[in-house]
């Protein structure tokens, strides 16, 4: 993605900074902070002082400058990118939210988007020109030259959730057979266009990839050496269908900065830098969290979106739950001679279905988590429905055992009330010593079948989502906890009615 500069550059450079003093505005003073603000750029555009702007772009990282324009509004911002005829002037706007970009992108005459157009890297035109509304995308894409734009569109022909939907085109290449100082050559004359020069890679005559090798490695070599005598021939690369998450696992994995992207026949396609398959992590992360809530994803960030927008992320699942939980109320009403004979069982059921809810929370998100990170697979499913099998009963029968004397607290020490006369007609049949202790021995037992087999449950699901080529984080905590709720409830009455029907204590 876009080119980062050196951290020093991030905070700031001394001696110049905007500030703010009125018709007087200079590019000269340096505030305490090293910073500037979207004032200090809102009143440069006001003065429509072109040079002091491109002092502040030459003086500061396009991120804050990015930054700071998100503050103003789509006309100055327009004037902004018309003065600024600047090399860095395309980073800037690629750092935008998608929002302003596409404002401005309708505001700007057509020259001066041209210019920003044919200035961004082709992965950050393609992630542009994807959100693009229909009647906007042939202006952009019209403004760019015609090799860019079929690399545009041919980019967007790939997979969503492909490597080659996020690769950039823009990398330097040598041959073999070159030298030291003819590799060296066509690094200055094809690197200032190129998305990173920190690895050159090595190409046969049919565009295969045969090799790659560090800059450092070719500053430090004779000059008359050959590519090919000091190349690095084992390395690592992704097909262009290959799924982001999977790139991502692979780039973590071999820690490599820059990642080529080869055909079915090996061809070098493009290459993904490891700040773009950060972004795609934190991208799958942020989907993923989202997911796990209950709430549809969306890449526009909270403050930037509308009110109804978040609604619409919210309504599904909640009417998918609402729905689902229909099941409860059908269970309360079948078993409701119980609970109104024995209001006391009422009393539980919170505890036994966010219990059994929480348990198998937990579990699908350690499974998702795991599925994610590439720890385990589809080949490991009994493997790891075994060892979730045991830490679920270890679990459970510690829960249940500690259930069981703390329920005996909370009815002995009438932190419940058992005075109705439906509770104390109960009590009084079998003695408060055989009640209380009954009655936290069904809920103990509850805890225990419930625990057991919601973890269990929870554990599988994930994997049956990536079977069926569903993100596993679809299996969501709210869907789990509903779920587990609904039969631990179900279990809970099932287990007491007869019960107490051998007891003879009539329903």
């Amino acid at each position: 993605m876009k080119r980062k500069r050196k951290e020093a550059e991030e905070t700031g450079v001394e001696g110049e900074s905007a500030s703010l003093l009125g018709k007087d505005l200079k590019v000269e003073e340096t505030k305490s902070d090293g910073s500037f603000s979207w004032q200090d750029l809102k009143g440069l555009i006001a003065a429509k002082d072109e040079n002091g702007l491109k002092k502040i772009v030459k003086s500061y990282s396009e991120v804050r400058i990015a930054n700071a324009l998100e503050g103003l509004s789509v006309a100055d911002c327009d004037f902004f990118f018309v003065a600024v005829d600047l090399p860095q002037a395309p980073d800037i706007f690629s750092y935008l939210s998608d929002r302003r970009k596409i404002a401005i992108a309708k505001a700007l005459d057509p020259k001066s988007l041209s210019r920003l157009m044919e200035g961004m890297h082709s992965d950050d035109l393609t992630d542009f020109v994807a959100v693009l509304p229909k009647g906007l995308t042939d202006k952009v894409l019209g403004s760019a030259d015609k090799n860019k734009k079929l690399t545009v569109e041919d980019f967007l022909s790939y997979p969503k959730d492909s490597t080659g939907a996020i690769m950039t085109s823009e990398y330097v290449s040598v041959g073999a057979e070159m030298t030291c100082k003819e590799a060296l050559e066509k690094v200055r004359h094809d690197g200032p266009i190129a998305e990173t020069v920190r690895t050159i890679f090595v190409l046969d005559q049919d565009e295969r990839l045969v090799g790659q090798f560090a800059l450092q490695d070719l500053l430090f070599e004779n000059p008359d050496v050959k590519v090919k005598d000091f190349m690095i021939k084992d390395f690592v690369s992704v097909r262009v269908t290959t799924d982001r998450e999977d790139m991502v696992n692979v780039v973590k994995e071999y820690d490599v900065p820059v990642l080529p992207v080869v055909d079915s026949k090996g061809r070098m396609m493009g290459i993904v830098t490891f700040d773009d398959a950060m972004d795609v992590e934190v991208k799958q992360d942020t989907e993923d969290a989202q997911k796990s809530a209950g709430v549809t994803p969306t890449n526009i960030p909270y403050l930037q979106n509308r009110v109804l927008t978040i609604s619409r992320s919210y309504i599904p699942w909640l009417i998918v739950l609402l729905v689902l939980n229909t099941f409860t109320g059908m269970l309360i009403s079948y078993f409701d001679n119980l609970l109104v004979a024995i209001p006391l069982f009422t009393a539980f059921i919170p505890a036994i279905q966010d219990t059994s809810g929480d348990s198998g929370d937990q579990t699908s998100s350690v499974i998702i988590r795991e599925l994610g990170l590439g720890n385990i697979t589809a080949k490991d499913y009994w493997r790891v429905v075994w060892k979730e099998f045991r830490a679920a009963l270890v679990t459970a029968l510690i829960v249940a055992v500690f259930n069981f004397g703390w329920a005996l607290v909370e009815l002995y020490g009438n932190f419940i009330d058992s005075s109705s006369a439906q509770n104390a007609a109960f009590i009084n049949q079998l003695g408060e010593n055989v009640a209380f202790p009954l009655l936290a021995g069904l809920v103990s037992v509850t805890f225990l079948i419930c625990i057991l087999v919601g973890k269990t449950f929870a554990c599988s699901m994930p994997f049956a989502a990536k079977a069926l080529g569903i993100d596993p984080a679809v299996m969501s905590g709210p869907l789990i906890a509903s779920i587990t709720d609904i039969f631990a409830l179900a279990m809970y009455l099932a287990i007491s009615l007869p019960v107490l029907a051998g007891l003879g204590i009539s329903i």
